[in-house]
């Protein structure tokens, strides 16, 4: 039997799950190291897909006198980790395509820089590694065209209701975002929902003035699938999909960020898929959460520093004891997350990281993708955990004003903590 859905996990509650606290190693960097020999590859492959003109960093650092320029502050990104945005922990799991410097990369550059930005023999400007194309079929366009508006310091997150015109079920094997302002996207999320909630979601577009409606907090109740986030390439999901029925809508959530010059630009991005009408191996949205949190039951006191949250359950038990195959992990919290991650709990007692992240980053959370798939047994549990830092620091910002810690629960102004696994259902 093929379906897809979303699961919402819950079960019994798990406080204390071992998770510790790692670090990357400090690496090595022989010395001598030059911008045309060394350097200016390593940030063509790292750095500079993001940060070139018309990228959507907010500054270029693609020649050696535009990085000799802002050397501190690539130094200060490199030594904080802060660059390139990797949040996931490195000793928890392996993922496709990842963005982090190694150790000895770190290493190589910090001594470049602090032994004075050598530029080497003058070479050609770097190679960066073109953006790859997706063979798309379906694109999907905003309506109209929205001018972001600082809502929160300088972000506006905004979703949009698309519709497909899919007369028949199809299977999305494929998708990537055009934006159509980049400088200002910050990152984008693509989400289907299902015929039954279009109504309510359509409700709330209409209540605002402007095309789409906010939506910091995201769709929990409304998902019926995540196609993806963080577009930095295109996502091809090998032989699998999502599956998509005449009726349901895709919804597009854009985080945009003010660019370094300027401001915000009527922007109109387009979702890009690749479908067919022929079935593949669905893929399935396990969503962890606790439902008692949404009613009160994730209670965060004001200037607290540290509020930790646990839930676990076995997806198998509501899936007629299936085994899944697990593909991709991502975690969901807002500004006051401090730390936090998702495990797979083994029948036999022993645990299984599937994301770490022990400096949590409100502005970079994505999708990773798993090196190879992990298997999740009918009696394994999924467990995710979220622990919070509701002090002065960890407030956000409205129109320029840092606001003042309160009592926090569950909300899209408030907090979250909601773990989401793509997965597959093994065929019995």
């Amino acid at each position: 039997m093929r379906f897809l859905f979303v699961v919402v996990l819950t079960g019994c509650l798990d406080l204390n799950p071992p998770a510790v606290t790692c670090e990357n190693g400090d690496g090595t960097a022989l010395p001598g190291a030059t911008w045309s020999a060394q350097i200016a590859p390593l940030m063509a492959r790292k750095c500079m897909s993001c940060h070139q003109a018309g990228g959507n960093a907010p500054m270029s650092l693609d020649t050696f006198m535009r990085v000799k320029e802002l050397r501190a502050l690539v130094r200060d990104a490199v030594e904080t980790r802060r660059m390139p945005p990797w949040p996931p922990a490195p000793c928890c799991a392996e993922y496709e395509n990842p963005a982090r410097l190694t150790d000895d990369e770190r290493a190589l550059m910090l001594a470049w820089i602090d032994e004075g930005l050598a530029e080497g023999t003058p070479s050609p400007a770097p190679v960066i590694p073109s953006r790859p194309l997706l063979d798309a079929d379906t694109v999907l366009t905003m309506p109209e065209p929205y001018t972001p508006v600082a809502v929160s310091n300088t972000e506006d997150t905004r979703c949009f209701l698309l519709e497909t015109g899919f007369t028949q079920t199809r299977f999305v094997t494929g998708i990537d975002i055009k934006p159509g302002v980049r400088e200002q996207m910050h990152h984008s999320l693509v989400l289907t929902v299902s015929a039954g909630d279009v109504s309510k979601l359509s409700a709330l577009d209409a209540e605002s003035p402007e095309p789409g409606w906010s939506c910091p907090g995201g769709l929990l109740g409304s998902i019926k699938s995540g196609l993806g986030g963080s577009f930095f390439e295109p996502q091809r999901f090998e032989g699998r999909g999502f599956q998509v029925d005449p009726g349901d809508r895709v919804v597009l959530t854009m985080h945009y960020s003010l660019p370094a010059t300027g401001g915000f630009a009527a922007d109109q991005t387009s979702v890009q898929l690749k479908t067919q009408t022929e079935p593949v191996t669905p893929i399935v949205t396990l969503s962890v959460y606790n439902p008692g949190w949404l009613v009160g039951g994730l209670h965060i006191e004001a200037n607290a520093p540290s509020t930790v949250y646990g839930w676990a359950d076995a997806p198998a038990r509501l899936a007629g004891g299936a085994t899944f195959d697990l593909h991709a992990v991502n975690l969901h919290m807002h500004e006051r997350g401090k730390r936090g991650g998702l495990w797979v709990m083994r029948e036999d007692g022993t645990r299984e990281c599937l994301l770490q992240i022990d400096r949590w980053d409100h502005a970079w959370q994505g999708d990773y993708r798993l090196s190879k798939p992990v298997t999740l047994n009918p009696r394994d549990r999924l467990l995710v955990e979220c622990e919070f830092d509701n002090t002065a620091a960890k407030q956000r910002v409205i129109s320029g004003v840092k606001q003042t810690p309160r009592w926090l629960n569950w909300g899209e102004d408030q907090e979250m903590c909601v773990g989401f696994v793509t997965a597959t259902l093994r065929a019995k």
